[in-house]
């Protein structure tokens, strides 16, 4: 799978003021990597969501 390596840059003063949309945005690159890399920490953390949900509504009952 190839992705993009993109340069992100924002302005201190909009970080204060807690605006996080992005100044500029650049594409730097690409690069090819393996799909379960790329895509297991974050099924890892949706699952770990899902799970504490049922964990914490089987407590509920």
């Amino acid at each position: 799978m190839q992705v993009a390596i993109i340069k992100t840059t924002i302005s201190r003063n909009k970080l204060k003021q807690e605006i996080y949309k992005p100044d500029e945005q650049k594409i730097i690159g690409y690069e090819e990597i393996d799909e379960n890399k790329y895509y297991d920490p974050i099924a890892q953390f949706v699952f770990d969501k899902m799970k504490n949900k049922k964990t914490s509504e089987e407590v509920k009952e």
